[in-house]
């Protein structure tokens, strides 16, 4: 579906992966170990609360940590 794949978005790197794999059935985490893929996950988080929340900690950002 066009529509789904324009609104692909990677500001969320699991949810990303969730979605590439039911539009086009490829797991983008299959060739990373899993530890390398959680830092990644924690990175990707990490940028979005400096580049949108100043770098401020919420309780969001520590429960999606857990």
């Amino acid at each position: 579906d066009e529509k789904k794949c324009l609104k692909l978005s990677f500001q969320n790197l699991k949810r990303a992966a969730s979605e590439v794999e039911t539009l086009f059935g490829v797991d983008i985490s299959s060739g990373i170990p899993s530890a390398d893929w959680e830092i990644l996950h924690v990175r990707f988080m990490q940028r979005h609360l400096l580049a949108h929340r100043a770098g401020v900690i919420d309780q969001k950002f520590t429960m999606r940590l857990e």
